[in-house]
């Protein structure tokens, strides 16, 4: 189990316990398989529990996070994942043209009982490969897309 469970928000909010941290064992799973890092960030918002973890893209090209959000939504449990970067579109010399590299945005969200404690498997396997292809996006699409000017580079934008 991870220290982040561990955290004082889970010891001192009475809704926190109640409503989705039993889910958090197996986020930080889910976190920790994708981004082979330990989850750093666990804490209680107004929204609910957040825990995230630093995301390496394949190329190497700009730092990535993968947050997970756990909250009470209409009277059940959803949990939010998203892949937040600093990666935008460039040229094939890599001139950043400023648009926000959409290709490799991702976000699955599921619905679960209140009393969940664990994550589906389906919404699991999911994940792991939306976030694998979503990685690996670019490349991908220029594979697919052999014309040099219909390819895209990436960069790094000095914002984030």
């Amino acid at each position: 189990m991870s220290g982040c469970y561990e955290a004082p928000c889970f010891q001192t909010s009475t809704h926190s316990r109640l409503q989705g941290s039993a889910l958090i064992p197996s986020t930080v799973r889910l976190l920790r398989r994708i981004s082979e890092c330990e989850p750093s960030v666990a804490h209680l918002t107004d929204v609910g529990i957040v825990v995230s973890t630093k995301y390496t893209f394949p190329d190497q090209i700009g730092r990535g996070e993968l947050i997970a959000l756990v909250f009470e939504y209409r009277g059940q449990l959803r949990i939010d994942i998203r892949l937040e970067h600093n990666r935008v579109l460039s040229t094939n010399n890599r001139a950043r043209n400023g648009h926000h590299c959409f290709l490799n945005d991702f976000l699955a969200s599921t619905v679960l009982p209140l009393d969940a404690d664990e994550l589906p498997t389906p919404f699991v396997a999911s994940v792991t490969k939306g976030i694998q292809t979503a990685g690996d996006a670019v490349r991908i699409y220029n594979e697919r897309h052999t014309v040099s000017w219909l390819q895209f580079g990436v960069a790094v934008t000095d914002k984030w």
